[in-house]
This record gives C-alpha cells, structure tokens and sequence, in this order.
C-alpha cells in the first residue's frame, strides 16, 4: 500500500478474502507464497474502492470503500451517545468498571441501568409465584461494536445477580450493521428501543420457568452440545449445578441460569474477549429451544 508493506493481523484475513471475493478449503491447502499471490491478484481486479484499517502498525481490516458497502460508525461517538441516552432516560446509570472487552477484533462494555426497577416487577413476581430465591440486583446493558467486521453495533438487554458469573444473558439484541448507509443517528434510535426489547427479553427467561426438567444432568450437557459449547466447559458447568442443587427435577430456568456459568468458565481458560462474546450469544438461544426435547432418561453420550 503507496509502496509500503504492513504485516498483516488474523482478524483482518475474512475481511480480505472477502474483498477479494475468494473462499473455500481449496485456500488452505496452498503454501503462504501461492496462497498470498491468489489473494493479491484477486484483489487487484476487485471493483470500487477500499477502507483499510491499520491499528498499531498492522492491517486489521480491509474493506469495500463505496457508500453501498461497509459505514464507519465511529466507536467513541457510539460509547458517548449511549452515555448520554442512558444517564437522560435511566438515571443513575453507571458504567460497570472492569466489565469492558477491547482488542484489535472488538470492543465492549456494560451499563448497570439506573432508575428501571420497574422493568424486573414482573419478573420478580414470577419468581416469588414459583418460590425461587434468585437474588436479581439490576437490569444492565452490553453495547458490543467492531471496526474489523467481527460485531455489528449491538446492543444487549442484561440482568445481574448474585451468582458467581453475575450477568445473565436475555438475548433479544438490537443489532445494526455496518452497511446500508448506517449512521450514529441510527445506532441513537436503536438505542430508544432498549426499554421495549428489554420486556420482551425478560418474557422469554419467565417461561422458563413453567417447563418442568426431570433429567437435568442429561438435558444441560445435551443442549450445551446443541449449541456448540466446548465439552471441557460443559462439564465444569454440570458439576458446578449438581453440586449446588444435586440431580434432582428442576425447572429450563435454573438450568439457563446454570448455562450463563460458561462464560466464567471459558473466561479462566483464556478465551479471548470475542469469544467469549460469541459463547454468550450461542447460550441465548437456548431461551427458544424446546427443552423437553433434551429432557431425556438414561446415559447420554455427549
């Protein structure tokens, strides 16, 4: 690039390939000189324009320049426009200190949402109609972005505890991506859909509560399969539930709260903050799985 070489991060290689509109195994069978030639004459003839990211020296992302493809949405523009949404419509709002994720793939944070008790009333009063005992501290927020096309500027509806992990996942994210014309202005309405999304969110992990889970052992090492959880960190979360509440019957709610225990987990094998990410959204899937189908007797293999 203007006659300079620049090394090149892992997080840039989808973002390159995809300029260059090449895929496929065949690609990783080659040797670095061929493969790096193939890519390099593949991109030379891609049309339009090109956005290259370089962070610290290295090229983190190469992307379509035109207006129709990839929009910078600038990260501390974003950070700040939910600080100022949050502190105007839920005040008291604090930024979590330590609960940031940031390297050269992505960028995260977390809000303890101030002033929005009510959004937990319902909730609370299921939790009281089944005599569960979960002590819920606060609703929270997760905005998740990425200027190498790992995230979308996403937004998280979140719900801390007490529990070891202490932030449980709810789904439901409002996402925007990084084309079609997106702008801060669109991130800002997005953000106005927090309260409603939030709602709906805490639906789903309600329900959970009337679906009746014999074989629990079986049904959270079946499902975590399903979703794609390594089997090392499926088995530190079975045994932490069974030691804290035995193999006895139980509800799809205690075990999705058993579930968001992954994270911790994956976080004390090094997983990296993407990762990790990507772990707490596969989990918030399990919110509209049909649980009885992994509610199964006898041994499994897993």
């Amino acid at each position: 690039m203007r006659g300079e070489s620049y090394p090149v991060r892992d997080c840039a290689i989808r973002t390159i390939l995809s300029r260059a509109g090449v895929n496929g195994d065949g690609l990783r069978k080659l040797d670095k000189a061929t493969y790096a030639k193939v890519v390099n004459y593949c991109l030379r003839v891609a049309k339009g324009d090109a956005l290259i990211k370089i962070a610290d020296g290295k090229v983190s992302a190469v992307h379509g320049g035109d207006k129709h493809d990839y929009c910078i949405l600038d990260m501390k523009a974003m950070f700040e426009t939910t600080c100022e949404y949050l502190n105007l419509n839920f005040k008291g709002s604090v930024y979590m200190e330590g609960s940031g994720i940031y390297d050269h793939s992505i960028v995260s944070a977390m809000w303890k949402l101030g002033g929005s008790q009510e959004l937990l009333d319902t909730y609370r009063k299921a939790l009281d109609a089944h005599g569960m005992d979960e002590k819920i501290l606060s609703p929270a927020l997760r905005f998740t972005t990425s200027d190498v096309a790992a995230s979308g500027a996403n937004l998280y509806p979140m719900l801390l505890t007490d529990g070891p992990n202490g932030v449980i996942s709810l789904g439901s994210p409002i996402k925007l991506a990084h084309d079609k014309g997106a702008t801060i202005l669109d991130f800002r309405k997005n953000l106005e859909q927090v309260c409603a999304r939030y709602v709906d969110a805490m639906k789903n992990l309600t329900q959970l509560m009337d679906i009746e889970i014999r074989n629990p052992v079986n049904c959270l090492k079946l499902l975590m399969k399903e979703l794609g959880i390594k089997q090392k960190i499926r088995n530190e979360v079975v045994e932490l539930f069974v030691s804290q509440n035995g193999e006895g019957a139980c509800t799809a709610h205690d075990l999705y709260y058993a579930m968001n225990e992954a994270s911790f987990f994956a976080a004390c094998e090094g997983m990296s903050g993407q990762g990790i990410l990507k772990l707490e959204e596969d989990i918030t899937k399990a919110l509209i799985k049909d649980w009885k189908k992994y509610d199964v007797y006898g041994a499994v293999k897993c």
